[in-house]
């Protein structure tokens, strides 16, 4: 799911009376303006591109807008904790990684340097990733009074995805 759909254009629509004569005309730019243009942003998918010869990044905020894929070209071991989300984020909202080079990418579960709301909330103290293609795939969620970005499925290079029912939680 992309960014919730702007329903202000649809709310300025005006009904007919019956008489044919009153209400907003519903024809084609109508329909484009109102219902095709904003269903098509809402459902784009932001691309973003980082390199990095290897250096921690917590509140790291690489542009995400809806959901976003981030293609990672890592030559060193870097270290992610956290994610700044859209100014709204929603939930369900999904980022993507995929490392694109043969560096190590390492996601930290509930770690304090990144802002409560902002961080990775893994099944585990951690998650490395490495290896050309390897991925992961979280959501922006909020559950049981944790609220960040969880993770829902990775793999490592050329591996099977490793899937989970639903996110899970972080022990208090």
């Amino acid at each position: 799911m992309g960014t919730p759909i702007n329903r202000a254009p649809f709310n300025a629509l005006a009904d007919d009376d019956g008489s044919n004569t009153t209400g907003s005309p519903w024809n084609k730019a109508a329909i484009d303006g109102v219902l095709l243009t904003p269903i098509d942003a809402a459902r784009a998918w932001t691309q973003a591109g980082f390199t990095s010869a290897g250096a921690p990044l917590h509140n790291w905020d690489p542009g995400i807008v809806g959901d976003t894929i981030i293609a990672l070209n890592v030559t060193g071991a870097c270290d992610l904790t956290g994610f700044v989300p859209v100014a709204a984020p929603y939930i369900g909202q999904t980022l993507q990684l995929i490392l694109m080079n043969t560096g190590t990418v390492t996601l930290y579960h509930d770690n304090a340097a990144s802002t409560d709301g902002f961080r990775l909330r893994l099944q585990n103290a951690g998650f490395t990733m490495s290896g050309v293609w390897a991925g992961a795939v979280l959501k922006y969620f909020a559950a049981f009074g944790h609220v960040g970005w969880f993770l829902v499925s990775y793999h490592n290079g050329h591996g099977v995805a490793v899937e989970f029912g639903a996110p899970l939680a972080p022990t208090p």
